[in-house]
This record gives C-alpha cells, structure tokens and sequence, in this order.
C-alpha cells in the first residue's frame, strides 16, 4: 500500500485519539455510576427518544391541515393554549398512554400553581404546537439526562449543575424560538400593513380586508391574523381582537399598528394613509436595524469565539490528555476554580452581548 500523507495520517491519528479518549470516558462513566446509574441513562433516554418518535411520526398531518385551511367556509375557533393554535387535534401530541399520564401529571401540577397561562404564552410565542404538559415533559427529562450525566462526571456537584445546566437550556431554547419567530413576524409586517391599505383603497372593510390579506401571507403572520378573524367573527372588536396579537408574538410594532388603528376608529380619518405610513416608519426603522448589526457584528462574533473557545479547548485538553485536567475535576481546588472560571465564562458573555446589542 502506498505510505498515507501527511494530512491523512494526521487525521488518522486524531481520529484513534479521540476513539480511545471516547471509549475511556465511557469506562469511566460507567465505573462512576454503576450498573444502576447506567440503566437511569438509558431509561431516560429511550423515553426521550419515544416521546420524539411519537411526537413527529404519529402526530396528525399538519402539513395537510395547512394546505386545506384557505378552502375552509369558516376559520377555526380561536385556542386556548399553544397547543390548540397549530391547528385540531394538536393539543394531544403524546398519544402513548404511559407519557400522556406523565404530562396530564406536569399540566396539573403547573396549574395548581398558576404557571399554566404564562407557560402557554411563552409557547404560542415560540410557535411550539405542544401543551404545556408535553413541554414540561421534555424539560424534565432533560434535566434529568444532564443531571445523570454530571453525578457520573463529577458527583453530587456536577448533579447540581448538570440539572443547572439543563434548565437554563430549556429556558434559553424557548427563547430562542420565541425571538426567531418575532423577527419573522416582524419581517413580514409592513408588506402586510401595505396589501391591507391597497384593500382599504379598494372599497373593502377592516375586516374585509384582513380577510383577504390573511389569504396571501404566510406563517407566523397567517396564523395570527386568523385567529384574530376568527374571534372577531365571534363578536369581538376588531381592534380587540388585534390588541391580542402583539402578547402573542413580541411585537411592539404591531402593538403600534393596533394604536393607530384604535386612534381612527375614535376620530376618524383615512386608514389607509395611515398604514402607508406606519409601514414606511417600519421600512425605515428596520434598515437603521441592519446597518447597527453590520457595525456590530465584528463585536458580537467576537463575543461567540470568546464564549466557545474556553469550551472546545476544553473538550480539546480532556480528550489528548485526559490526566492533566481531570485535576480541574478529582481535586476541591480545581472544582473551585472550574465553578469561578465558568462563572466568569457567563458574565463575560453576558457582558460582551450587552456592549453590542443596541435598542433600536
């Protein structure tokens, strides 16, 4: 065979060194925690495992649902939670009995102390079509999963912050979601606002013309704005019904929009003009957004290489010589150093992300 080169066996090398960096870890996991341990781990990840399985292949047609919806004769009632507003029949995602029980148990128990209506809020803002009891679900087992995972690294204390660690993430995904999909929201607003005022010219009403425009956009802007038909269809106000969107989404600007709105209704003048031109302020205040996050972005990238590097070198140290930092882990003095240093690690971060996000 002909010699390997020098790239090749470089990254033949690195690729026996980090199996055997893998395999050791498992060793050592698997020592730590026992044969009990090791059965929790696996437990709690084939329920994760089924609870997804279950969640995305025997969840009803969505797909279908939404391509059928503008052919309906009437719009569906408006939801009462998250769950409820990606459509019928979504509210009862877990369909296997033993995790349904499970988030009945986590519906109830984050209704007997009155978390059910704040959750279910930040869900519709994160556009995730599960209860409450299926989100507390998923989040209990991955705090457990990461918690496992830290009691077998580093004991009761990596226990503690596995668990930490879990929570914040949960909490931090959902907010994630919930801001991506105001951007999106907030995106689409002012062609909105625009084919609105072209209907108002037309001759079509408000509610006409919400009908109509609702028939073009796409998400999150068309599931908003039917559930605001749809209660307005109800008896509901126009302005009422759209007073909700904003709590929904995140988005001042629309909350601005349904002042407007409101302030003609009280003393009359032309709608249309008026959305022209709160689409145009929109216009404007969005590309004075882009060009701060151009004049940002070398310190916001910044702040991503100074969060991450500490990490993968980290990962970096543990699997070429796992001896050296295993002290940072087996000896009190590291583990106080570990917990400053990933303290410190936060409010750098936190820090360099305040520096660089202008309010506009």
């Amino acid at each position: 065979e002909a010699p390997m080169s020098g790239i090749t066996h470089t990254l033949v090398a690195g690729w026996d060194n980090f199996v055997a960096g893998a395999t050791r870890i498992g060793t050592d996991v698997g020592s730590a925690i026992g044969p009990a341990g090791v059965a929790v781990f696996i437990l709690a990840a084939v329920v994760l495992i089924g609870f997804a399985v279950d969640a995305i292949v025997f969840r009803p047609g969505n797909e279908l649902r939404q391509a059928l919806e503008p052919y309906r004769l009437h719009a569906p009632p408006p939801s009462r939670s998250a769950a409820e507003a990606a459509g019928p029949g979504a509210a009862d995602v877990v369909t296997v009995p033993f995790l349904r029980r499970l988030a009945d148990f986590f519906a109830g128990f984050a209704e007997e102390r009155g978390q059910t209506k704040a959750l279910e809020l930040r869900l519709v803002r994160a556009g995730l079509p599960i209860g409450t009891g299926e989100f507390l679900l998923v989040a209990a087992v991955v705090v457990v999963l990461l918690g496992v995972l830290g009691l077998a690294l580093e004991g009761i204390l990596g226990l503690f912050v596995g668990a930490v660690v879990g929570v914040f993430a949960v909490i931090a995904a959902v907010e994630f979601l919930a801001q991506r999909r105001s951007r999106a929201f907030d995106a689409q607003l002012p062609d909105v606002l625009k084919l609105l005022a072209a209907s108002l010219r037309a001759g079509f009403s408000l509610v006409q013309g919400l009908d109509a425009v609702t028939r073009q956009v796409k998400e999150p802007m068309h599931a908003e704005l039917a559930r605001s038909l749809a209660e307005i269809r109800l008896g509901a106000a126009p302005e009422d019904a759209l007073s909700e969107v904003p709590a929904r989404t995140g988005s001042r600007d629309f909350g601005w929009t349904v002042i407007a709105i409101r302030i003609q209704r009280e003393v009359g003048g032309n709608l249309s003009e008026i959305l022209d031109t709160v689409a145009a302020t929109m216009i404007e205040r969005e590309r004075l957004r882009r060009e701060v996050r151009t004049l940002t972005a070398e310190g916001r990238i910044s702040a991503l290489i100074l969060g991450l590097l500490p990490f993968f070198l980290g990962i970096y140290l543990f699997i070429v010589d796992h001896q050296y930092l295993s002290l940072l882990f087996t000896t009190f003095p590291g583990e106080i150093a570990l917990l400053i240093g990933l303290m410190l690690e936060v409010l750098g971060v936190w820090w360099m992300i305040k520096l660089v996000n202008i309010e506009i």
